[in-house]
């Protein structure tokens, strides 16, 4: 969702999460949305050993 694509731009974290939310339960496994947005969406980007923050696609 948030990696762009030939066709299409990736959504900001965000869009994504407002995707996951309005789809849960339909699309997407309720409990599942909701683990993977609090343990990887909402997640402070991490340091890596030279100070600059890790981007982490999804």
């Amino acid at each position: 969702m948030t990696t762009d694509r030939v066709y299409r731009k990736g959504k900001s974290k965000q869009e994504a999460i407002d995707e996951l939310q309005e789809l849960k339960g339909t699309k997407y496994d309720p409990e599942l949305v909701d683990l993977f947005i609090h343990k990887v969406l909402t997640k402070p980007l991490k340091k890596t050993g030279n100070n600059k923050e890790a981007v982490t696609k999804l």
